[in-house]
């Protein structure tokens, strides 16, 4: 997951880098020339999404998305570990429900080559619709590694434990 996971990070610092150069000419010359660079802003607003898709899952490998904390931070770790796995099986059921969702609006969003409403230049937006459904499965995918992972961390755990006591009873 990883690796897909890098790639992906790439993808949405790319489109950052894109936001940054674009906004900042089109501050420039509307301050020069009083005029718009074109269709910058539909292109911001397009790239937006895509950074948002493309770094869901790198953004969940590392820990980075938004937790409570203070909530979880009293129980014990082997309760943290059982919220971490129904909190990630609870956003992996809404994933796949939003996966179907994405691709739907993908298929229809090509098949009528979608393209920015009230963008005198047409600015196409249907290859964005389409890469949204891409970010989410990977996002999926991350869900799934860190319920196993959870999973087999609290099974080895509790298997550690019950092996501990087990020789403390058959002392001699």
């Amino acid at each position: 997951m990883s690796k897909a996971n890098d790639f992906f990070k790439g993808i949405a610092i790319l489109s950052v880098l894109i936001m940054m150069v674009l906004s900042t000419l089109d501050v420039i010359i509307r301050g020069a020339f009083d005029v718009a660079l074109g269709p910058v802003m539909s292109i911001c607003e397009t790239m937006m999404v895509v950074m948002t898709f493309a770094g869901l899952a790198k953004t969940e490998e590392v820990g980075a998305n938004i937790n409570v904390t203070v909530l979880t931070m009293h129980l014990s770790e082997n309760k943290q570990r059982i919220l971490r796995i129904v909190s990630s099986t609870v956003c992996l059921i809404f994933f796949i429900i939003l996966l179907y969702a994405t691709i739907q609006d993908g298929i229809f969003a090509f098949d009528t080559k979608a393209y920015r409403s009230g963008c005198p230049w047409r600015f196409p937006v249907w290859w964005a619709r389409l890469f949204v459904p891409l970010g989410v499965l990977i996002m999926i995918g991350q869900l799934v590694q860190n319920i196993k992972s959870n999973w087999v961390t609290h099974i080895n755990q509790k298997k550690s434990l019950m092996g501990k006591s087990g020789m403390e009873g058959s002392g001699s």
